[in-house]
């Protein structure tokens, strides 16, 4: 999807967040284009309905955050903090 491309080439790519990720995360990216019936379980479980979804998950598998949608990386990095216990609860 377009806002999956925009994620990827603005947000994924941008040196900060590539920081944080490798320092305080995982990123797992997961493809739902072609949805198999383990995927389509997996949306279930995680109440994904649009794409893209980014899901904050900490060590215990507990959501933290989320966002659908595009952000810009600032705007991730934002969320990011917020979801590991850095700032504000993310929303």
């Amino acid at each position: 999807c377009a806002a999956c491309k925009e994620l990827d080439e603005y947000t994924w790519s941008d040196e900060a967040v590539k920081q944080a990720i490798e320092q305080d995360g995982i990123l797992v990216k997961l493809d739902f284009t072609k949805v198999s019936p383990e995927g389509k379980l997996f949306q279930e479980r995680f109440n994904i309905y649009g794409l893209p979804t980014v899901i904050f998950l900490d060590g215990e598998g507990t959501e933290t955050g989320r966002f659908a949608g595009f952000r810009k990386a600032t705007d991730f990095l934002e969320l990011f903090q917020q979801a590991i216990g850095e700032g504000e609860t993310a929303e």
